[in-house]
Parts: C-alpha cells; sequence; structure tokens
C-alpha cells in the first residue's frame, strides 16, 4: 500500500518555548554527551592532570550531576595554571526524551492550530481532517495540547484542551483528535483526544502491524472482520477503543467489513500492504453519506509511522427503489448467481433497500429475481447495468416495470440553508418529457426542473428552492397544467433546510421523493 504524505505538517521545535514549560529543559555538556542521560564524560569540572603545562581542567558546565568535579577533586596544579575550577555539580544529565504527533480524524471538526497547554506559538497550524503531523522529540513527563481554530490568535481561548498525558521515557504517541465538534460535551461521542502509546510488536513474515481505532461516533461497538479468515477477528470494539498489534497479510488486498447485531455496517477494501510495517489504523467519517467533503462519509484513515497517510474508502453504495408492479424481489450480480452472493433480501414494492458493490470501471450488471427463487441463476424479472462505480460514492437506482435504473449522486454538498432537488422521470409508462416545480391549485407556478426524459434525471448538483411545506407536481414539458402527479408535503413531511432530495415520478403517476441528506437515505 503506497501512502501519501499530506501537507507537510511538523510539529515546530522552535515553539517548544511550548514544550519549555511543560517539562524545562535540562543544561547539555560542551563535550561528548551521553546518549543515555546518564552524564557526561569525567571532564567537565574534573580538573587537569598534573601536566608542567598546566592546562588545567575543562571549565565546561558539568553535565554529569554525579561526575561534577568539586574543587578538591581538580588535578595538582601545573607550573603555570591552577587545579580545576570548582566542580559546576552538573544538572543530571539531558532529560529523557518521548515523540509525538497529532492525527486530525474528526470529521466535523475545523482546521486546527496546534499549540502546547499555555504556549504562545503553534506546534502545528493549519491541520486538517485526515492530516497527520511529523513525530517531535519531547522531554518525557507531563504534557498537554490547546486546539485554536485555524488563524485564532494564540491569545484567544482554546476550543479545546486536552487533558494532561504522562509521557515515558523512549516511548511514540499519536494524539488522535476524534468524536462529535459540534456537540463536544456529550460523553459517549463528543470530542476528544485520545493519547496512543505505540507498542508495536515485530510482524510475522508476509505481514504489516496495525494498530486499530474505532473513532466513529454513529456506532457504539462493532465487530471487525477480515473476511478471507473464519472467524470474526476483532468481536465487540467498543467506541473510541482500540486494539494493538492485529496482524494484517501483506501479499493481496484484504477486503474487511464492520458489522454489528443488525448485521453488516460497511464493507472496505484494504490495498496490499508493505511487509513489516506499522500502521495505525482509524475508522472514522459518517457512516452513511458519500465520502466527499463536507460529507466525509466513513472511510479509514491509515498513517504509517513516517506520517504518510492514506483513505481507505467505502464499497459503494447503490439505494434502490422499487417502483415496479412486479413481486417482492431478491436483487444479485448477475455474474455471481449464487445464493451466498445474494446483495439484497426481499424488497418489496414501495420500498427501499441498501446494497454494497465492488468497485468497478465497467459497471455491473443487476438482475432481481423473486423473493422464493433459490439463486440468481432463476428467471429475472427485472435486470439493468450500473455506470461506473467508485469508492466511497452513493448511487440511486431504481426498478421501473422491468428496467433497473442507476443515478449517481452528486448533489452539492455545500448548501446548507437551501433545499436541493434533482427530478427523476422513472415513470415507464409516461412517455413525455416532464417538468417539476412547485404547484397551486393543480398547476404548476413554474418549472423548477423542466425537460426530463424518460429514464433521465436533471443536473447533477440539484436546483434549489425554499424549505417549509411544499406541493410539488409534474407535467409534460411546457405545459404548467394539467399535473401528471402532484404530492404535499407539509409538517414533519416538509423540506428542511439542507435536504436534498430525488424527486421520482413513478408508475402511472406519483411523486416519491429520496432524501439523501440523512444517513442511510429515506424515502416518502
Amino acid at each position: 500500500m503506497q501512502l501519501k504524505r499530506s501537507r507537510n505538517y511538523t510539529l515546530s521545535l522552535a515553539s517548544l518555548g511550548l514544550f519549555v514549560a511543560m517539562a524545562p529543559l535540562a543544561c547539555g555538556s560542551d563535550d561528548d554527551d551521553d546518549p543515555s542521560g546518564g552524564g557526561g564524560k569525567a571532564t567537565a569540572g574534573s580538573g587537569g592532570k598534573s601536566s608542567t603545562s598546566g592546562s588545567g581542567g575543562k571549565t565546561s558546565a558539568g553535565s554529569s550531576g554525579d561526575q561534577g568535579g568539586s574543587g578538591d577533586q581538580g588535578g595538582e596544579p601545573g607550573n603555570g595554571g591552577g587545579g580545576g575550577d570548582d566542580g559546576l555539580g552538573g544538572a543530571g544529565g539531558a532529560p529523557a526524551k518521548a515523540r509525538v504527533r497529532v492525527i486530525h480524524a474528526s470529521p466535523n471538526a475545523p482546521n486546527v492550530d496546534i499549540y502546547t497547554a499555555d504556549a504562545t506559538t503553534a506546534a502545528a497550524s493549519d491541520v486538517a481532517y485526515g492530516d497527520a503531523t511529523d513525530f517531535v522529540e519531547v522531554d518525557a513527563g507531563p504534557i498537554a495540547f490547546d486546539l485554536r481554530a485555524a488563524g485564532d490568535e494564540a491569545d484567544d481561548e482554546p476550543a479545546f484542551t486536552t487533558d494532561e498525558v504522562e509521557l515515558e521515557p523512549g516511548a511514540d504517541y499519536s494524539f488522535v483528535a476524534a468524536g462529535d465538534f459540534a456537540n463536544a460535551a456529550d460523553p459517549d461521542t463528543g470530542f476528544r483526544v485520545l493519547a496512543l502509546e505505540h507498542d508495536f510488536e515485530a510482524a510475522s513474515a508476509d505481514h504489516a502491524m496495525a494498530r486499530i481505532v474505532h473513532a466513529t461516533t454513529a456506532w457504539a461497538e462493532v465487530d471487525l472482520d477480515v473476511v478471507a479468515t473464519t472467524d470474526v477477528d476483532l468481536p465487540g470494539v467498543v467506541r473510541f477503543a482500540s486494539e494493538s498489534n492485529v496482524e494484517l497479510p501483506a501479499d493481496a488486498a484484504i477486503d474487511l467489513s464492520f458489522a454489528n447485531s443488525e448485521g453488516t455496517l460497511s464493507k472496505l477494501t484494504l490495498p496490499e500492504l508493505t511487509e513489516g510495517e506499522e500502521l495505525t489504523v482509524i475508522a472514522t467519517g459518517n457512516p452513511g453519506f458519500p465520502f466527499r467533503a463536507p460529507a466525509n462519509g466513513f472511510a479509514l484513515l491509515v498513517v504509517d509511522q513516517d506520517g504518510n497517510v492514506e483513505w481507505v474508502k467505502e464499497q459503494p453504495w447503490l439505494h434502490l427503489v422499487h417502483a415496479s408492479d412486479i413481486s417482492t424481489v431478491d436483487i444479485y450480480n448477475s455474474a455471481e448467481p449464487a445464493a451466498a452472493a445474494k446483495l439484497l433480501d426481499n424488497l418489496a414494492a414501495d420500498a427501499m433497500g441498501a446494497l454494497q458493490l465492488p468497485a468497478s470501471n465497467a459497471g455491473l450488471t443487476l438482475k432481481a429475481v423473486a423473493d422464493d427463487a433459490a439463486t440468481g441463476a432463476a428467471t429475472g424479472l427485472a435486470s439493468g447495468a450500473t455506470s461506473t462505480l467508485e469508492v466511497g460514492e452513493h448511487y440511486l437506482s431504481y426498478i421501473a416495470a422491468d428496467t433497473i435504473q442507476v443515478i449517481h449522486e452528486q448533489f452539492d454538498l455545500e448548501q446548507p440553508t437551501e433545499v436541493l432537488l434533482r427530478g427523476v422521470h422513472a415513470a415507464i409508462g409516461i412517455a413525455e418529457t416532464v417538468d417539476f416545480g412547485a404547484a397551486v391549485s393543480g398547476s404548476l407556478t413554474s418549472a423548477l426542473i423542466d425537460d426530463v426524459n424518460p429514464e433521465d434525471s436533471s443536473a447533477e448538483a440539484g436546483v434549489a428552492m425554499d424549505p417549509g411545506n411544499v406541493i410539488l407536481g409534474a407535467t409534460a414539458t411546457g405545459t404548467l397544467t394539467p399535473l401528471l402527479a402532484e404530492k404535499a408535503l407539509s409538517g414533519d413531511a416538509a423540506p428542511v433546510a439542507g435536504e436534498r432530495s430525488f424527486v421520482l415520478l413513478v408508475g402511472a403517476g406519483e411523486l416519491w421523493l429520496v432524501n439523501t441528506s440523512v444517513a442511510g437515505w429515506s424515502l416518502r
């Protein structure tokens, strides 16, 4: 797996006005430092040799503590020189060190500037979701961080201050920003920074070693399974917990699934890993939404020991609406008709189900068979080809008569105050192109969406309208009346700010709405 550098974020040593406040640096020695911190050589304040040159002892501030000269320990004076200086006693040797880095894995937290607590200079600036800083060496001992929105002044109140963590000498730590920033005080899902001490063991041959972190707020507890193995590999991982030293095969791509008592929650494919590498794998994001920002759908954030990062996105999601008069159906990939390969079970008319498919540039052919069929080899009741299927993306699909159609969801995600609509002509029995819009007294007031052909949909980004009570209608293109279909939306059913919905003209003349702005989508 070729991980990539995120933007180059280095925790700044220059800002260690920062770390000094947390754990003061001791004075170092002039000459050779002992890397163990056990003191410098005895030349520091140990006095000169009894030589005729009378050079005397060195005068450096002894770094060795116990070995510092003490005046009467100096060498006898030479002919022209005094004995060694009274030793300065040393400062106890260089302090023990640890290494720290920060990984931003909170999908709704802003870009942040990172300070050590009470420091006035940022250690790292403008760290975005999905970024990891480099490791920096700091004094072992207590440390805490202040997080401010990127660009805020150093004397502004921090958006978040971590608990103090005691760093162990010689250890590496990843501080992982996780949780719901908008509801930071929520004890179950709120924003927090996880202090993870690295404890990687050596991986077996042909394996990589991973620490798996469950940072997905939507799931209280999940099972993680490597699909090719017999048993569930990591059962019952609770929210914000992690599992160390999980060995993963390094010789092929790895199919993973996340599940709970309700069934499979997500499927992903981890690219081939490098043998022996040590990875922090963070499950994060918002399940039920596309990966693209600002929706930030569920994904794995993979970070190696060098700070290289890679997103592993979900397999594509298909949301399938049964808008046909055929019976309850099971759905298969026509190339995989075995019963065990069934994609969706018992989809009834007027209902919607969700399934995941492998990514495919060429697309796949879907097949609907009767729900009592033993396998997908049974007579097909409906079929149709998908478009290209991309990881991290969601697609609307619908059954109309004996066809299955697929539309890529590509709404504009940056319109939080508007309602966005896309028209879909899914009514096989209506041959005309159609317009969609708000209706009053049996007539469109104007065409909000126009000229949608059968088995087609309107512009990808969606068309904006105001939230609130509305009657939506559809007419033949270029006319305001008569209505081919209408749907009144009021009260709890009224469109709300930020909603992004497909408006489907189905059957002999009905309008259905598929709301893509809620997790998992909804049909009304």
